[in-house]
């Protein structure tokens, strides 16, 4: 037997039999299932109740149970949608369901604060017509021109403007008149500055210079790229691996690879170590 489509859901806690959300599908039971796909639960889009209690759940390990609550035509999911809410609730129901049911989110209750704050907001297609500024003042007729100026897409340019990102191609930005203040971001110049006192600040203490120097010699000493070498087709001999291979054209390590014994040669020719002396 075929599975109804346009249906009324519910999602049940598995551990005490309790209705927890109510929801509508035009994909039968499928839809149900989908909120506890990993994509869902990873989409931080998704502020929803339904998906901390999925994952609450989870958790605990254990999956909610799906169960259809109601068969009907797809033009009344929304009315049946809206009764069913509104009846499991009336009986006690604890249900998680932030708005009343019906298309989309009718019914949810915004606080005064969120009102405010949405009336604050300028609409996406507005945005993208908007000037922007950068941290060393620099003006952007748009969101495409920042995106083309600074070599990266519109959407990193969004990521930034949203708060997601810190920077667009080394650059703060906000919208014109929006922040009068932004981030300064380090350039190259502050960065070599910053390295430049640190390395002064390690090589003024002599203890920790002459603890490098005496590394650095011991390491040369132990190390066998620097013993001589002596190519053994045409007898030249050569200071260390380096030389041989800045004169033969050849990889410096590879040359080492054949007079440890690792490799037979490098194209046909052979080196063994020279002598100090």
């Amino acid at each position: 037997m075929a599975q109804p489509k346009n249906i009324i859901y519910g999602l049940f806690d598995p551990r005490t039999d309790e209705l927890r959300y109510i929801g509508k599908s035009t994909t039968g039971i499928k839809r149900a299932k989908a909120h506890w796909k990993p994509s869902q639960l990873r989409n931080p889009n998704n502020r929803a109740r339904s998906k901390a209690w999925v994952k609450s759940l989870l958790a605990n390990g254990v999956v909610p149970e799906a169960r259809i609550l109601q068969e009907c035509l797809k033009d009344n999911l929304a009315d049946a949608e809206i009764y069913n809410i509104a009846y499991y609730r009336f009986i006690g129901c604890r249900l998680i369901n932030h708005a009343g049911g019906g298309e989309g989110a009718l019914g949810i209750k915004k606080s005064p604060k969120t009102i405010a704050l949405m009336k604050t907001k300028v609409p996406w297609n507005k945005n993208r017509k908007r000037q922007i500024i950068d941290d060393l003042g620099n003006v952007y007729i748009n969101v495409d021109e920042a995106a083309l100026k600074l070599d990266v897409t519109p959407d990193h340019i969004y990521s930034v403007l949203s708060g997601r990102k810190p920077h667009a191609g080394g650059r703060a930005l906000s919208y014109l008149g929006f922040s009068s203040t932004l981030p300064k971001l380090k350039n190259k110049e502050q960065i070599s500055q910053n390295a430049s006192s640190k390395s002064k600040k390690m090589w003024g203490n002599p203890t920790t210079k002459s603890k490098v120097i005496n590394s650095l010699k011991e390491y040369y000493k132990k190390n066998p790229k620097q013993f001589p070498i002596v190519d053994c087709a045409t007898g030249a001999a050569y200071i260390n691996c380096a030389e041989a291979a800045r004169s033969l054209k050849l990889n410096a390590n590879s040359i080492y690879c054949v007079v440890i014994g690792r490799r037979k040669s490098i194209f046909g020719r052979m080196f063994i170590k020279g002598s100090n002396k």
